[in-house]
């Protein structure tokens, strides 16, 4: 019996073993055209999710360059006249010029230029119309804020007549300064027409009412008056019984007809002589032949109506 030979070792080739491909990407196949196009409408039609509700915050303020764009806008309750050339002394005309330095113009509107009250008062009513809006809103800001330790030493003085008009506007619930306003003689009646019109102090309507020279020359004194509903009817009758003897009737303020039945026969025989009768109460062919006469309305009332009667 004889031993089995061992096998001999197997010699490989090394030449055959090559390096392992990389496995191919698999990819889906490409969605049909049908599928694709019933996905966009199907987007197309689902709404946007709703937005995560925040706490709300003030918007954010403009930049700087946005909002010197933005020229401001105001309005001020009596008329705006130019003034006069000699109003502003002329060693501080430059705070109101127009073609001066703006700088200069706006400390001036804001009270901040070193002007006496009596000169800087008016400048800044002056520049309430400067073409600049900026400092025109300045300036009205500081004029219908006045302080009184600036204003109140001017008031008696011989101001602009529109300065006084306009301060009565703006100081009319002030009394102890709107007072020195009305007892100042330069300021226009037309401020008073607008306090009798506007005011609810009694004691500035008590300084109107005792104001008997003014009622007597600017009638619509007591026509405001009698509109403004804050008025006492004591003060309309004060102010209608002095014009009634002075021989004054208003057919438009109802308080005239009372005023002159509360008088006496006598009383209301002198008045009757002392009411200048004017053309308007005149019927129209009244009027022609005052003309034709070359009669006043009052003349032809107490004579040259018998004329006209005889024809």
């Amino acid at each position: 019996m004889t031993d089995p030979k061992t096998p001999a070792p197997l010699e490989l080739d090394p030449s055959f073993l090559t390096p392992l491909e990389p496995l191919p990407t698999v990819r889906p196949a490409p969605a049909p055209v049908v599928d694709l196009i019933a996905a966009t409408a199907h987007a197309a039609a689902t709404p946007p999710p709703a937005p995560v509700p925040t706490t709300p915050t003030s918007p954010p303020a403009p930049s700087t360059a946005a909002a010197s764009n933005v020229a401001p806008t105001f309005e001020v309750p009596f008329p705006l006249i130019p003034l006069p050339d000699d109003a502003i002394p002329a060693a501080f005309k430059k705070a109101a010029d127009p073609t001066a330095a703006a700088p200069g113009r706006m400390m001036a509107a804001r009270a901040m230029a070193p002007i006496p009250p009596r000169a800087l008062i008016p400048i800044i009513y002056q520049l309430l119309m400067d073409p600049d809006p900026k400092i025109a809103a300045a300036a009205w800001k500081t004029f219908n804020s006045l302080d009184e330790k600036l204003v109140s030493p001017v008031l008696g003085d011989a101001l602009p007549g529109q300065v006084l008009e306009a301060l009565a506007h703006v100081l009319m619930d002030r009394f102890p300064l709107v007072e020195r306003v009305l007892l100042n003689r330069l300021t226009p009646d037309a401020a008073f027409v607008h306090l009798a019109r506007h005011a609810s102090e009694p004691k500035v309507i008590n300084v109107i009412v005792e104001n008997q020279e003014r009622l007597l020359r600017t009638w619509d004194i007591v026509r405001g008056l009698a509109k403004n509903h804050k008025v006492l009817r004591s003060d309309i009758d004060r102010a209608v019984d002095f014009l009634v003897r002075e021989g004054v009737y208003l057919e438009d303020v109802d308080a005239f007809e009372d005023a002159f039945l509360r008088l006496g026969k006598a009383e209301q025989l002198s008045v009757l002589k002392n009411i200048k009768i004017q053309e308007e109460h005149l019927s129209e062919r009244e009027r022609q032949k005052a003309a034709e006469l070359g009669m006043s309305a009052d003349d032809f009332m107490s004579s040259g109506a018998e004329v006209l009667s005889e024809e």
